[in-house]
């Protein structure tokens, strides 16, 4: 019997070694670390700014090349004749020529 005391007193420790480790409170970080932290925080932030605002460039740029491809399509369609009149000649063609 004071072998399995023995075994239960060893499984209660180890159990509440683990609770104590994983409840215990942590040692709150100081005020320079939270200062490194905003330091690493505003130089990613800057790379970012960089990044975005090269991004908004190349979207104007993007966007006068849209702009001038479509005002080229305005143009060509505008110079295209309409067909439909060609297609009513050319049916009212076959109509009266062709052998039926």
């Amino acid at each position: 019997m004071k072998k399995f005391w023995k075994i239960i007193l060893w499984v209660g420790g180890f159990i509440g070694a683990i609770l104590i480790f994983t409840f215990r409170k942590r040692k709150p970080p100081t005020k320079v670390y939270f200062e490194d932290k905003i330091e690493d925080k505003k130089e990613k932030v800057k790379i970012i700014q960089e990044k975005t605002s090269k991004i908004e460039e190349d979207k104007k740029e993007v966007k006068t090349q849209i702009k001038e491809t479509s005002n080229k399509i305005e143009e060509t369609k505008s110079k295209i004749k309409d067909t439909k009149s060609s297609k009513d000649i050319i049916t009212n063609f076959e109509n009266k020529y062709r052998k039926k």
